[in-house]
């Protein structure tokens, strides 16, 4: 008896804090809409089996998020539609929990940007009329996004490919409400972590031999991938904080 009550609680959790919860009268309501033969025994069975993490309330009742109810859905339908034993349906949830979890921890987990999007295209010598034609905007929102340091010319005066993705970049950002001011923001920002990188990888440069230069830009462009991941992310929990 211990064991079988050790059973079922190693599958209770904690309520969230402000997580919203529902009774197992009201995850049934919701359930019989989709699966009317659905019943309070069946959904207790379910847990019993190990097939849903039940939360409880202080007082001892099940409560059900929305995770629960999802995972409650999910084994319902492969249960009507795929005719799975619950054995099956129990080892396929528990490899997609694991799987969860390695994500989570981080094994095997790419930057969000990839590092061959950090090389420099190849050279284009392109006027600000070309780069306009080619980003659909107009001459003057080149030269101004120029004027920002959004985009800039070589010593020649041209630009390159990566200018007119910029500019198609800038034009999106304008048109959502970012204006030339709020772009010389971003742009500082940029300069700030290009420097950082410039720091740590400006020393293999100056190693004794021939390749030294080019061991030095290839490791700056990984780390400028890892730098500018770890920005998105940053301002990812930044927004969360502010309208989350």
């Amino acid at each position: 008896m211990a064991a079988a009550a050790q059973g079922v609680n190693a599958h209770v959790q904690p309520i969230k804090r402000r997580e919203k919860t529902v009774s197992i009268g009201s995850a049934l309501e919701t359930m019989k809409r989709e699966f009317p033969d659905l019943t309070l025994s069946k959904i207790r069975f379910l847990e019993s089996e190990g097939l849903l993490t039940v939360k409880r309330s202080p007082s001892g009742y099940r409560r059900f998020g929305q995770d629960d109810l999802a995972r409650l859905r999910r084994v319902l339908l492969m249960q009507k539609e795929q005719h799975l034993p619950l054995k099956v349906i129990r080892e396929r949830l528990n490899a997609e929990d694991d799987a969860g979890v390695t994500q989570l921890l981080g094994a095997g987990v790419e930057p969000l940007i990839d590092p061959d999007k950090m090389r420099p295209v190849a050279p284009a010598l392109l006027t600000d009329v070309d780069v306009a034609h080619a980003a659909n905007v107009d001459v003057e929102f080149v030269r101004e996004m120029a004027g920002v340091g959004v985009v800039s010319s070589n010593a020649s005066g041209f630009f390159s490919q990566d200018d007119v993705t910029n500019i198609v970049t800038a034009k999106q950002l304008t048109d959502h409400g970012v204006d030339a001011r709020m772009l010389k923001t971003l742009r500082l920002a940029a300069q700030r972590q290009a420097g950082v990188i410039s720091m740590v990888a400006h020393p293999l440069a100056h190693a004794k031999d021939d390749s030294a230069k080019e061991r030095a830009f290839e490791f700056a462009t990984e780390l400028s991938a890892m730098v500018i991941s770890l920005h998105a992310g940053m301002v990812k929990k930044e927004l969360r904080g502010e309208f989350g």
